[in-house]
């Protein structure tokens, strides 16, 4: 039976494309996003799995480096906390880019 028929006698799956692109997604767009946007975070902030792999400081990701700056006697305080806003930079950026979706989803979650 073609999926026109279908739609007329209401016989079309209940997982098609089309509910699925126009309610299912909108309603789960915001936990998509954030749940993207926490993946990112737990990558960006990961330091056990670079600090155990990577032999050359060359390819040490941020929080490694940040880690190495700190010396056996000294510490240098402000290049160490310049370094720690930098890297929270991203995430911020990241947070701001997709704040819109994630807020909208907590006022429209009640209207229905």
């Amino acid at each position: 039976m073609p999926p026109a028929a279908m739609r007329l006698q209401n016989t079309m799956p209940f997982f098609s494309s089309s509910i699925i692109a126009t309610t299912m997604l909108p309603i789960a767009r915001p936990i998509i996003m954030t749940l993207g946007i926490f993946s990112f975070q737990w990558r960006w902030n990961d330091y056990i799995w670079p600090l155990l792999v990577l032999n050359d400081p060359k390819k040490y990701t941020f929080q490694v480096a940040i880690r190495s700056l700190v010396g056996a006697e000294n510490i240098n305080w402000t290049i160490l906390i310049a370094a720690s806003v930098i890297s929270i930079l991203p995430l911020l950026l990241v947070f701001l880019a997709f704040q819109r979706w994630i807020l909208d989803s907590n006022l429209d979650s009640g209207l229905k």
